[in-house]
């Protein structure tokens, strides 16, 4: 028995150790930390990694705008490793030991890079560092005197390209934002600030690779998304900074700009008003998409869909010719970004905008439709337009714990606008009024939970409400007979959505559920006085509602460090109901597989594919005809057919920074069955267009960028192509035919980066624009080079000249054979804070320039009418 006692007693004293090792495994404790110079300065936005002694990452934060940072972490029977970094400081390192693991807060010192032991601060920077994920700039290596706005810098940087529009990409990739010193003040409103703010303001530009805003979901997956991150200089913070610059010209012409900007550790803002009427449209800075969410997240797919069927007979001018040449504006901006940190935990940022723009346009134009029986319509625009936008959005991020993320958003979005247009033709006159209106509201929610060191769980859901409106009064006068027409439009169109999802997300495994309420209507009524072709009322009333359950799920795994495999399948059920058509309820799969191949010699190559299927939208269903400008009447199809669409596309992208050599190509196909098919019955003065769908249609794209520094030449070259293919049919006056459209666009580029006073770029590409109707044997081509020389001579200290010529050569099948030549020059002259700039734009005062568009059996020729050149004197004071 005594024995047994032992033995008894030895199974207590193991249970109780066994207890007391569980309950010290499931024991936390908050370690609390403060992060400063050696002045003793708070240090922000500090990079804090903690690693258990495999190296494998535990947990990660970063430091707010008092150094402070906390984790709430378990203890464990090993060491924690903290490894602490910031940008500016030198690197350091904590070991903490079983022992220590109690509640405790401790304070770390860093020295400034370059610091060292006798205190000498050694200041050597370099124009581009990297480090992990990031690259860095030294923004004053790069900017130059005449630089306008914060775009002109970033244009410079090796590796980014900005595009005709403002849009900024990376080595081939578009950015999601600009952030300000690590706070999202624009989202993707971005060109507000990248076309406004003062760039000698700026120390350094990040790129932010694998960027995501949530902070937990940073620590545990990766990201495609790329942002910018300006940090400013320490002289300009802590107080309100910005500048005025007022420009009067002839002939009674203005640009007057105010801009402000503070930055801080709790309160951050910045805000641009601008008046113009130099051309410069103020609602091109927009993009009225909606936040950037997760998977579930469908409102930018329909917003992108919903746009106004009844369209404005718009002028465009060639991407490589600036939208002030042909713009006679008026045009004023009002925006303010703003982030305030009310504690350690809760940020709010805030984005509100006005806008007004009144603009005139004139062109003429020559249309030929050729098949069967031609028709060639011939008419001088005259467009005077004015719209207004008004935005307010909201967003809160509640960092509950270091394991619980919140994120609220508020979006209430209007544009409306009214257009009058006179189109004069050889037969017959048009006058016509256009009136839109575009409201809605969003609201977006997310909650994410880090249930353990590899894995989080996030919630999340979305409520959009969107309403278009369009009134649109045509008079169409007869010249033969002295009679008029009267025909008016009326459209409305609205849709709500509400969506929730829960995701399951980890390094390897991911898990979605989703449900979303897609309700839309389509309202249209039409009347006519004497127009023999139409019936008096035509009236559509449609309406269509989407319910979907989807689940997702994905495998990712990385073989050796270099083979990066993604597996996910989409199990999707569609109830739709569309009205006055038979339901169609539908259970499908959609399979996605990314593969990544990376090595340091090669660089990255990714090769994805992708199945979708998608439903037609109302606005494609709509049964009687509705008139969308002058003289075209659109119907949409009687047929509701599923759309399978498979992609394809095989990347490769290459960047040395420390060489400055960038490499990217992409080849994307993407096959798609039951297209929309297009056909179009002449019956003078008005067009009558039909929607159907079964027919296939497949797209191929090429994109392919390279640039290189070349050290011993002091010079960047570059080389871009970019060809675009299209295969589906088409079809005029009962003659169809399939049609393959393809452009080809090849360009060279070079720019000397000499440390003389003088530096010139200069570049030429050639865009060929072929169109071929296969059934009738028909093709046409169109041709076309352009060129561009920009040259900049540094006078002195305070003076400072520059030159920009564009080029556009004829056509090679047009009889005009005038070489456009598109000069701006400018003179600065630079006081302390005080700038003067003389500039003149059109300099040879080009009056018109011809366009050439090929589409289907439809060719047109349009003469774009310039603003006559003016002379601009602009002062600029920055406080």
């Amino acid at each position: 028995m005594k024995i047994v006692r032992i033995k008894n007693k030895s199974v207590f004293l193991l249970i109780f150790i066994f207890i007391q090792l569980h309950s010290f495994s499931q024991e936390r404790f908050i370690f609390k930390g403060k992060i400063v110079d050696t002045l003793g300065v708070p240090v922000s936005n500090a990079n804090i990694l903690v690693n258990n002694i495999n190296g494998e990452r535990v947990s990660f934060s970063k430091s707010d705008h008092s150094g402070s940072f906390h984790f709430d972490l378990k203890k464990q029977s090993t060491n924690y490793i903290f490894e602490i970094s910031s940008l500016e400081h030198q690197h350091t390192s904590f070991i903490l030991t079983p022992e220590n693991q109690v509640a405790q807060k401790k304070e770390f010192k860093l020295k400034m890079r370059g610091e060292i032991l006798s205190e000498v601060l050694i200041s050597v920077k370099q124009k581009i560092r990297k480090k992990n994920d990031t690259i860095v700039y030294d923004a004053t290596q790069y900017v130059k005197k005449n630089d306008n706005a914060v775009e002109d810098l970033i244009k410079r940087l090796p590796g980014i390209k900005i595009d005709s529009d403002g849009g900024i990409s990376v080595n081939g990739k578009a950015i999601s934002k600009i952030l300000v010193e690590g706070n999202d003040l624009f989202s993707e409103n971005y060109k507000i600030i990248s076309k406004s703010l003062n760039p000698n303001a700026v120390n350094e530009i990040e790129i932010l690779n694998n960027y995501n805003d949530n902070l937990i979901l940073k620590q545990i997956s990766r990201s495609d998304n790329v942002a910018l991150n300006l940090k400013f200089k320490d002289s300009i913070k802590n107080q309100i900074v910005g500048d005025v610059k007022l420009g009067l010209g002839v002939p009674k012409k203005t640009n007057n700009k105010l801009d402000a900007m503070l930055l801080n550790s709790k309160t951050n803002f910045y805000t641009t008003n601008t008046f113009n009427n130099t051309g410069s449209r103020s609602n091109k800075l927009f993009n009225d998409t909606s936040f950037e969410n997760n998977n579930i997240n469908r409102l930018s797919e329909y917003r992108k869909k919903a746009n106004y069927l009844i369209r404005d007979d718009d002028i465009n001018l060639p991407k490589e010719i600036d939208e002030t040449n042909i713009n006679d504006n008026n045009s004023l901006l009002n925006a303010l970004g703003a982030s305030q940190n009310i504690n350690e935990k809760l940020t709010i940022n805030a984005l509100v905008f006005y806008s007004d723009d009144k603009i005139l346009k004139k062109s003429n134009k020559l249309t030929e439709f050729n098949a069967q029986s031609s028709l060639t319509i011939f008419e001088n625009k005259s467009i005077k337009s004015k719209t207004n936008l008004k935005n307010v959005d909201l967003k809160l991020k509640n960092i509950i714990s270091t394991n619980k993320l919140l994120n609220v958003d508020f979006r209430l979005y209007k544009e409306e606008s009214n257009s009058n247009d006179k189109i004069l033709g050889v037969n017959q006159n048009f006058h016509s009024n256009l009136k839109n209106e575009d409201v809605y509201f969003s609201q977006h929610m997310d909650y994410t939970v880090k249930i353990t060191d590899n894995a989080a769980i996030l919630f999340e859901n979305n409520f959009t409400k969107n309403a278009k409106k369009q009134h649109y009064n045509l008079v169409n006068q007869i010249i033969e007979n002295n009679s008029y027409s009267n025909l008016v439009q009326n459209y409305k169109n609205e849709f709500s959505l509400f969506e929730f999802g829960a995701y399951y997300i980890s390094k390897k495994l991911n898990f979605q559920l989703g449900y979303s309420n897609f309700k839309e209507s389509l309202i249209s009524n039409f009347y006519k006085e004497n127009v023999s072709q139409l019936d008096n009322n035509i009236s559509n009333d449609e309406s269509l509602k989407n319910i979907r359950l989807s689940a997702f799920g994905s495998y990712e795994h990385n073989f050796y460090n270099k083979v990066n495999l993604l597996v996910g399948l989409s199990c999707i059920y569609d109830k739709n109901q569309v009205i006055n058509r038979d339901n169609n309820n539908l259970l499908y799969l959609m399979p996605k597989i990314k593969i990544t191949f990376k090595t340091r010699l090669l660089g990255k190559t990714v090769l994805n594919y992708n199945y979708k299927n998608n439903y037609p939208n109302l606005k494609d269903l709509y049964g009687n005809y509705i008139l969308i400008d002058n003289r075209s009447f659109f119907k949409g199809s009687d047929t509701y057919l599923r759309q399978r669409e498979h992609s394809i596309s095989l990347a490769h992208y290459y960047s040395n920074w420390k060489k400055q050599y960038h490499l990217n190509i992409l080849f994307d196909i993407n096959y798609k069955t039951n297209g929309v098919v297009t056909s179009l019955t002449t019956n003078s003065p008005y067009l009558f267009y039909n929607k159907n769908f079964g027919k296939s249609i497949n797209r191929f794209l090429l994109k392919a960028n390279w640039s290189k520094y070349i050290p011993k030449l002091k010079s960047s070259i570059g080389l871009s192509v970019y060809n675009l293919t299209r295969n589906y049919q088409t079809s005029l006056n009962s003659t169809t035919s399939d049609v393959r459209n393809s452009m080809f666009n090849i360009g060279f580029s070079y720019a000397s980066l000499f440390k003389s006073k003088v530096n010139f770029k200069t570049g030429v590409n050639v865009e060929t624009n072929n169109n071929k109707l296969k059934s009738i044997k028909n093709t046409s081509t169109t041709k076309r080079l352009k060129s561009y020389f920009d040259v900049e001579y540094d006078i002195g200290e305070n003076y400072f000249v520059s030159l920009s010529s564009n080029q556009l050569y004829p056509y090679s099948n047009s009889n005009n054979k005038q070489v456009y030549n598109f000069i701006n020059a400018s003179l600065l002259f630079d006081i302390k804070n005080l700038k003067f700039n003389l500039s003149c734009q059109n300099l040879l005062n080009h009056k018109s320039i011809e366009e050439i568009t090929i589409i289907d059996f439809q060719k047109t020729k349009e003469n774009l009418f310039l603003i006559n050149r003016f002379v601009l004197l602009e002062a600029k004071w920055n406080f």
